[in-house]
């Protein structure tokens, strides 16, 4: 299976909320489509008792039909989407880069991401913390998001349950957990990007 999400900030939405599943394997398919509709048995038929015929312990995940017209309509525009995303991740590595104060993100050479948010790690020896970024960005409206588990066993639920590590400091992870941080990066309106852009290079101006 593959696995996407369209939560309102994703490259596309369905109204919000919701995602989707893929898969090319036949059989895999038929168990996916139980398990999002009740756990029917969709090979049984159409009869009146067919429907009510069951292959898994099901779920109601499905759509409503107003979410995925949402989403269908969305899906015309995702090319458009991608490249206002590239373009704006570009500008704003021009503008990051300028600055020796983040490690920037860098992709492997035979990738073409378009990127959810720009991922910053504060660079050690910076003149200011990262709770000190942040704190500027939420003053000016800007959301901000930590790199979310960055190293996951700080995390409460998963530190307590049973796991296996293969070494016991994680120091790559645990700079993410403390210095990482997502910052907006999808494309926007170019009125509303250039306020962003001179909000971002407002702060950096200071250290300059």
């Amino acid at each position: 299976y593959i696995a996407f999400s369209f939560y309102g900030s994703h490259h596309i939405t369905s109204g919000g909320v919701g995602g989707a599943i893929g898969t090319n394997h036949a059989e895999l398919s038929t168990i996916a489509k139980s398990i999002i509709f009740w756990g029917r048995d969709f090979s049984a038929g159409d009869s009146f008792l067919d429907r009510y015929k069951y292959l898994t312990i099901g779920t109601d995940s499905q759509m409503s039909a107003i979410q995925a017209a949402f989403g269908l309509a969305q899906m015309a525009r995702l090319e458009e989407f991608i490249a206002r995303r590239k373009q704006q991740f570009a500008e704003m590595t021009m503008i990051l880069e300028q600055y020796d104060l983040f490690d920037l993100p860098v992709s492997h050479p035979d990738a073409e991401p378009h990127w959810f948010a720009y991922p910053l790690q504060i660079r050690p020896g910076s003149p200011f913390t990262r709770e000190e970024f942040v704190i500027y960005l939420a003053e000016h409206n800007v959301e901000i998001r930590p790199i979310m588990c960055g190293n996951i066993l700080r995390q409460k639920p998963f530190a307590d349950a049973e796991h296996r590590v293969l070494q016991e400091q994680h120091p790559i992870a645990d700079r993410i957990e403390q210095d990482g941080i997502f910052i907006p990066c999808w494309g926007m309106p170019d009125d509303e990007k250039r306020d962003y852009h001179e909000i971002l290079e407002s702060f950096f101006s200071r250290y300059a």
